[in-house]
């Protein structure tokens, strides 16, 4: 039987270090190194959106006139029958007094009430003219399909549940749906407080009909922290397991599963070491 550690490893993704530093030097910027860029680097908007902007700055000492130009690059979403720019020149005329100017795409809503999954394509800058391309030079557009045959789960949850180490704890959790267009499986962001965002994502398969679904979320599955493999791992308030399933049920608010669960490794010598472990029965899912 396999011992469980009572301890959670040290380091954990919230590890910070001191620094020292010279409060009375501040930092030189050189308008040479002035340069355009995206303001953020994906976007997601809705098949239903109409128009989404997207920011783009200039970082410079003073506001610069200058023409940034920018490309369409399709991906599943084709321009001309996904989306439009709303200027064709596809440019942005800077004049000197304002450092942000946005990228209007206009979403076509022709797909509305049919099921085609998400789409995605991406938008480049291709010149700065009198400044630099910054390193944020492209931009990721998701178009998400509103009819997809999950949508009533997919979303963002409020998670809780009794940690062993932590007690009372509440954390986000994600399910988004499969990019590869499985309408019978969802990824999970966040499945434990330790690990959030799509780095550590886990998937689950969903049976059941609308109002009664069931998530089976295959035990084992893995990722990389810190050069450490680490797993997920069922517990029944005794033994730890990385084989079968965790199962997540349906609530009038979310979905619950009866059986308690962590993230954590097996060591050389026979022991399980664990970041998160949740007691069985604790944990709920309640949609935002």
């Amino acid at each position: 039987m396999k011992k469980l550690l009572k301890y959670i490893l040290p380091g954990i993704l919230s590890g910070m270090a001191m620094v020292s530093c010279n409060l009375n030097s501040m930092p030189e910027f050189d308008d040479a190194d002035s340069f355009a860029a995206f303001s953020k680097v994906s976007y997601q908007v809705n098949e239903n959106a109409g128009k989404l902007t997207i920011p783009v700055t200039i970082a410079s000492v003073e506001p610069k006139n200058t023409i940034v130009t920018y490309e369409v690059v399709d991906g599943t979403a084709k321009l001309g029958d996904d989306f439009t720019l709303a200027d064709e020149s596809a440019t942005l005329a800077f004049d000197g007094k304002t450092r942000t100017m946005d990228i209007v795409i206009n979403i076509s809503d022709k797909y509305v009430g049919e099921y085609t999954s998400s789409k995605t394509f991406t938008v480049k800058l291709v010149s700065g003219g009198s400044v630099n391309i910054g390193a944020e030079d492209s931009c990721t557009i998701t178009i998400s399909d509103l009819d997809h045959p999950l949508n009533d789960i997919l979303g963002s949850y409020t998670a809780s549940g009794t940690d062993n180490w932590e007690g009372n704890v509440s954390w986000d959790v994600e399910l988004i749906a499969d990019p590869d267009g499985n309408t019978e499986m969802v990824w999970i962001y966040g499945i434990s407080m330790s690990f959030p965002g799509e780095t550590y994502k886990m998937y689950g398969n969903v049976s059941g009909e609308k109002g009664a679904r069931k998530i089976t979320v295959p035990l084992g599955q893995s990722f990389t922290f810190q050069g450490n493999e680490l797993s997920l791992w069922d517990f029944d308030g005794k033994h730890l397991n990385n084989t079968g399933n965790l199962e997540f049920t349906a609530t009038a608010t979310g979905f619950t599963t009866a059986i308690g669960f962590g993230i954590g490794m097996e060591t050389e010598d026979n022991m399980i070491s664990l970041y998160d472990l949740y007691l069985p029965g604790t944990v709920s899912w309640v949609k935002k």
